[in-house]
């Protein structure tokens, strides 16, 4: 049995709806590990706090719906009514009995258990009513018990709960444990404690000890007679009469002797001497979990900020014990985090990203992500890449040079992407395709409303780079004529050849592509004879204008939606600056870089001054009678021929931009060439200039 869906009605920030009609949000939970991530103030707090209130705690934590609980819209008119509502799904024969007169059927006929909580205000007083069941037929839930949930909250100060005292977690856990459910007259710990309380009250008694079996003392040692004596002289000064009347008498002990004063005297540690707070944290939620081993039906642990005084390795270790918990008992994880060292090691299938008042879970069965998918991003989500989850927007790149000049640009163009909440996530390739579809719901008309730049080459090379043989292959698109078209149509009747009418392609392998998705096709085997007699009516053309017009196009019906954009280059970033007015310095940190290369120890007499007069100077020389497609292709030869390191010349670039930023920033806002990178940046960073 597991918590499988959560809804809310104008709870807190998910508002704006009526109890009556659709939710204002609806979270869909896994078995297992749940891991709920985002930006600050998005909602994860709130969506822990509703499955508190509407289940109660383990803990019997004091957990009252207040005013402040009720949505406020932006008139600020508040609400007179909420709603929580959870679904249990996968109940056992046992958990049916359990809620057997509240237990509903879905569509599939399995049995589930719907549970409602339901506040209003009346005459200023907040009323509450919990009930289960088909909603109309349900009636109060008296089982909610059966249903409490262990609670972890944030900051939690873990010396305080292990320690003893009238209010000690641990008493709570270990009294819920069948070892000290008393079956006879005295327990175990009782009989230990009335043993010593014995001897504690018998040496406070005497003057001087006897010996005895069990104590190992000096003949002669004094004992404590002299403490209780004074007590009992001062008393009866205090007390008068009454003292002896009432035959009062001073005696000390460890604490009274029924069980729960004996487990309230308990403390939990893990050494003698004074440890951490991150390994008391680590036994604490230890001790949480012993909950787990006593309860035999519904298990759910709500885990906030789970980090909390957690180095890395420890938060690793504790998140892969839960997953693997989760995948192999009847135990439910709902964890909140802002460590994009646990969002990079949870399976993206167990993560929910919340944003906007609303949670978007990643598992198969809402994204676009295939198996491939998943395993690809498992494989190279690190913590890097994983701080898209708690973004504002974010920045795809393919390499390290956009990784790193990017944000230099955003700083000149008053849009600093840390103001503005923006990840730059840098995927090593160009499988953007896969890390795009994490924010691409199966549910089309589901957006998470998420800014989405992919910045990426056009990777088609200019005439420049192809002097020698300008009808090359990089320039061959195909075409066939309409009436080659109705010719094949036919001659094979049933298959629909629009898709190939005033249209053109890449290669012929993609033109096949497009005919076998416009048919829902697998393959053309019952079609025979089909591909060969395609190929024969092929034209094959040759313009570069055209091949980047089908690669621009492929690449946004590939990648874009409304809200991911892509930005595409007319071959890379590199040879694109070098096209562009800040075409000097980019000469000029390929120069430095290609020195680097050669002779690393060159870096610590370089001069920025220097070398940009000294590039200056050269492209004046070179740029004599040249196109500036040739001037760009002469600046960019070496990066492209390997003899030049790419990140290095970002840097050495984005130091020269920084430098010169006055000269640099009206080029930038004006500089066709590189407009696409700024209008990645701007895509993303919304809102009012944060620049200071």
């Amino acid at each position: 049995m597991y918590l499988a869906e959560l809804k809310i009605w104008n709870f807190r920030k998910y508002g704006g709806t009526s109890i009556e009609g659709e939710p204002s949000i609806v979270v869909n939970f896994k078995e297992g590990l749940n891991l709920l991530v985002g930006e600050n103030d998005c909602g994860k707090t709130t969506i822990i706090d509703a499955v508190k209130h509407l289940l109660g705690t383990q803990s019997y934590d004091f957990n009252k719906i207040e005013e402040d609980d009720f949505y406020v819209n932006d008139s600020g008119v508040r609400a007179d009514h909420l709603k929580i509502e959870g679904k249990f799904k996968s109940l056992s024969d046992e958990e049916s009995g359990n809620f057997l007169e509240w237990i509903s059927f879905d569509e599939t006929g399995s049995s589930e258990l719907i549970v409602r909580l339901g506040v209003k205000v009346k005459n200023n007083k907040i009323l509450t009513n919990t009930t289960a069941g088909v909603e109309g037929l349900d009636t109060r839930f008296e089982a909610r018990d059966l249903l409490r949930v262990t609670y972890l909250k944030p900051l939690r100060d873990a010396e305080s709960e292990l320690t003893s005292g009238y209010k000690s977690r641990l008493a709570q856990i270990l009294r819920n444990h069948p070892l000290f459910d008393k079956k006879e007259n005295e327990h175990t710990l009782e009989k230990y404690i009335r043993i010593a309380n014995s001897q504690i009250k018998g040496y406070f008694e005497k003057e001087t000890l006897e010996r005895e079996d069990i104590f190992e003392v000096d003949e002669g040692e004094k004992g404590a007679k002299i403490i209780t004596q004074f007590l009992d002289t001062t008393l009866s000064s205090f007390m008068g009469v009454s003292f002896k009347e009432n035959n009062y008498k001073s005696f000390v002990d460890i604490t009274r002797n029924d069980l729960l004063s004996i487990l309230r005297k308990l403390s939990l540690n893990i050494h003698q001497n004074k440890i951490g707070l991150g390994s008391l944290n680590q036994l604490f939620i230890a001790m949480e979990l012993l909950l787990f081993e006593i309860e035999s039906n519904f298990n759910l642990a709500l885990i906030e900020e789970i980090e909390a005084h957690l180095h890395p390795q420890a938060q690793l270790r504790l998140i892969e014990y839960l997953q693997d918990k989760g995948k192999t008992s009847n135990e439910q994880y709902l964890i909140t985090t802002h460590s994009i060292t646990l969002s990079s090691k949870v399976k993206l299938e167990n993560v929910i990203l919340c944003r906007e008042n609303s949670a978007f879970p990643l598992g198969s069965d809402f994204t676009q992500l295939s198996v491939g998918d998943y395993q690809f991003i498992e494989r190279f989500l690190d913590s890097t890449k994983a701080n898209l989850f708690f973004a504002k927007g974010v920045i795809l790149v393919e390499g390290d040079a956009e990784n790193l000049l990017i944000p230099i640009l955003a700083e000149i163009i008053n849009k600093p992407l840390h103001k503005y909440g923006v990840s730059l996530v840098n995927v090593g390739s160009t499988a953007f395709i896969r890390y795009s579809k994490i924010f691409r719901r199966k549910n089309e008309t589901e957006t998470l409303r998420f800014p989405v730049s992919i910045v990426t080459d056009l990777d088609v090379k200019p005439l420049a780079c192809n002097e020698n043989n300008n009808s090359s292959d990089d320039y061959k698109f195909i075409t066939i004529h309409d009436s080659e078209i109705q010719e094949l149509e036919d001659q094979f009747s049933g298959l629909d050849l629009e898709v190939l009418k005033n249209n053109q392609f890449l290669s012929i392998d993609k033109a096949k592509r497009a005919v076998l998705k416009r048919n829902n096709l697998v393959d053309f085997n019952g079609f025979r004879g089909f591909q060969a007699r395609f190929e024969r009516k092929i034209t094959q053309n040759y313009s570069i204008d055209v091949v980047k017009q089908l690669v621009k196009y492929e690449k946004n019906e590939k990648y874009g939606t409304d809200t991911i954009k892509v930005y595409l280059n007319e071959w890379t970033m590199e040879y694109d600056i070098a096209l562009s007015g800040l075409k000097i310095y980019m000469y000029c940190a390929i120069k430095i870089s290609k020195k680097i290369k050669s002779d690393e120890d060159t870096i610590g007499f370089i001069n920025l001054e220097s070398e940009l007069a000294r590039a200056k100077k050269d492209i004046e020389e070179y740029a004599v009678n040249k196109s500036n497609e040739e001037i760009a292709y002469w600046i960019y030869e070496d990066l492209y021929k390997n003899r030049a390191s790419k990140a290095v010349a970002a840097q050495y670039l984005g130091e020269l931009l920084k430098v010169n930023k006055e000269v640099v920033k009206p080029i930038l806002e004006t500089d066709q060439y590189i407009k696409y990178l700024l209008d990645s940046i701007k895509h993303v960073c919304r809102g009012e200039d944060l620049s200071e």
